[in-house]
This record gives structure tokens, C-alpha cells and sequence, in this order.
């Protein structure tokens, strides 16, 4: 089972446009309007595919929050290091050494684990930026996105919906993406004026 990226924008939208502004973010556009999930998803006709560039998108920073993906369990990360002290001890470290190593290690734990967490923002907002742009390419401003754990061909998989969820495009942020559900369709539109 591998994890997808898949999304959708209205038909009236020109394909080549599409595929040009997915380059432009990084990924790519896979056909799926011969899929069986786009009936069952959408009642208008759309374009809809996959963005995956590689094999998959397992490891994706969309929804990873929600999948506790990338997300250091801090329990564990002291467990490990009273185990570390444990061991030091019995090599013959004094208190005050091995609490030295404990406190240091804390520190690059925390750095990395802030790196860590500034790297998924940026690559969620990258998401965000691209989700915008996509809404901007069809008159009504609306751009679906899925995350999905597919089990095998893209186009014959049936997709069972937890539910739909519409977004204003203006509130979508990085957070939002990280917490993005599997199995869950994101609708982002633009405000409607008047």
C-alpha cells in the first residue's frame, strides 16, 4: 500500500495549463479521469490525477501530522537517553559526566526536531502556494485535493470517502496541510464576491 497525492480542478480548466503549473510546483500530472473514484468523488466533470512525481508520496508532509508521521515521540526520545545513561554508568561514567551528555543531547534532539518541523512547514506551504495557484486556473476557483493509501492500480481503486470537507482557499495554511486526512476530500474555493 502506497500513499497518493491525487487532485482535481474543473474540466473547463485547460489540461496544459495544468500540467504547466504542476511542473512549475515540482510535480507532475497522471491522468486518472478514466478512474473508478471519479464518478463516485465528484458530480461535475473534472480533471483529476495524480501529482506524484516518484514512485509514491509515502512520506508526504500532507497529512502528516495526522499519520504522526516525522513526529518525534518525546517519551521515547528520553527513554533512550536514560537508557544511554544507564549504560554510560556502568562503564564507569560519574553523575555529573553522564548528565552532561544527557543535558547536550537533549539540546541536538530539540535543534533537530525544530529543524524537522521548520523543513515540513515549508514543504506544507509550498503545498499552499500551489493549491492556491491551481484555484486560480478555472473560473469558479475550486481545486479538490485527496490523500489516499492506495492497494493497487490508481484508476480501478475504490475510494471510500470518511467525508467531504470545504476550505476557503484564503484560510488553507501550512498546519491545514500537515493535518490533512486520509481519505477525507478537501475542497478549496475562492470566496465568492458579492
Amino acid at each position: 500500500m502506497c500513499y497518493f497525492m491525487t487532485v482535481a480542478v474543473p474540466a473547463e480548466t485547460p489540461e496544459h495549463q495544468l500540467r504547466a503549473l504542476l511542473q512549475e510546483h515540482g510535480k507532475t500530472f497522471e491522468s486518472l479521469r478514466d478512474s473508478v473514484a471519479v464518478s463516485n468523488l465528484f458530480d461535475d466533470p473534472v480533471h483529476y490525477g495524480s501529482t506524484t512525481r516518484d514512485h509514491c508520496d509515502c512520506g508526504t508532509v500532507v497529512g502528516s501530522r495526522a499519520r504522526a508521521e516525522g513526529q518525534p515521540d518525546p517519551t521515547e526520545q528520553e527513554r533512550e537517553i536514560e537508557k544511554q545513561i544507564r549504560k554510560y554508568k556502568r562503564k564507569g561514567w560519574r553523575d555529573g559526566r553522564s548528565q552532561e551528555w544527557a543535558c547536550r543531547r537533549r539540546q541536538t534532539m530539540s535543534a533537530a526536531n525544530e529543524a524537522a518541523r521548520k523543513n515540513a512547514l515549508i514543504a506544507a506551504d509550498a503545498w499552499v502556494q500551489l493549491l492556491r495557484a491551481l484555484a486560480g486556473l478555472s473560473a469558479d476557483g475550486r481545486v479538490w485535493l485527496l490523500l489516499h493509501s492506495y492497494s493497487g492500480d490508481l484508476n480501478q481503486e475504490h475510494v471510500q470517502l470518511r467525508r467531504r470537507q470545504t476550505v476557503q482557499i484564503a484560510d488553507a495554511t501550512p498546519e491545514l496541510i500537515l493535518c490533512v486526512e486520509e481519505d477525507v476530500l478537501y475542497e478549496f474555493r475562492r470566496r465568492r464576491n458579492g
